[in-house]
Formats: C-alpha cells, structure tokens, sequence
C-alpha cells in the first residue's frame, strides 16, 4: 500500500493560515475574531472538503494536517511581527490556542461531512 503524502492539506492549511493573519489589521479591537471567523474557518472547512475528495479514508488525518497547516500559517505573521518589535503578540501562545479551537472543530466536520457522503454514495 502506498502511503499517502501530507503536502496538500499541510500546504492548504499554510495558505489559508498566512491569508488570514498576513490580512488582518490588528490595530482593530476585533481582528483576530474577523480573521477566524471570515477568512480561516470557512477556509479550513472548504480546504479539509477538498482535501477530504482526494484522500478518502483518512477523515482525522486530513483534518488535523489542515489544522497543523494553519497553526503555521498563523506562526509565520506571528514570528515576523515578533522579530521586528519583540513585544507584540507577547500572548501569542493563546492566539494559537483560540485559532485552533475554533479550526480543528470545523476541520474535523468538514471531513467526515465529506467521508460520510462518499460513504453514502458507495465510492469508499
């Protein structure tokens, strides 16, 4: 059996992260919420869908790789903003864990929404 690579949902992941924090303007009281909840959440559902089309029997796995792609994408705009003024996003472990509770969730819907469907339609 060949195993299968992790590139695609890790790489969608990373789009979809680095999208939503590299946009947001954090001068905003609200913009880590605006970012979650316009930009990375329905990205990470409609990344774990695709994803979920081509890697059939690996519901969790592709949800999780999409989530650990976009915990990296947030860690790219986090590093930058912390190598060029080191006191910004001093909280910044709990920005991650806020993201993550609101992505793996939806990931994780998103991908045995899509396993149950091939299920019902006989193509697993």
């Amino acid at each position: 059996m060949r195993k299968k690579s992790n590139v695609l949902p890790i790489a969608l992941g990373v789009l979809i992260g680095a999208f939503g924090y590299w946009t947001a303007d954090f001068s905003e009281e609200d913009a880590l919420y605006q970012s979650l909840f316009y930009i990375k959440a329905p990205g990470a559902f409609l990344a774990t869908l695709l994803v979920g089309i081509f890697r059939k029997n690996q519901p969790a796995w592709n949800a999780l790789m999409v989530s650990f792609g976009v915990m990296l994408g947030m860690l790219s705009r986090i590093f930058a903003d912390m190598i060029i003024d080191p006191s910004s996003h001093n909280l910044f472990p709990f920005e991650l864990m806020i993201g993550l509770a609101i992505v793996i969730p939806i990931s994780f819907v998103s991908a045995y929404l899509i396993h149950g469907v091939f299920i019902i339609a006989g193509k697993n």
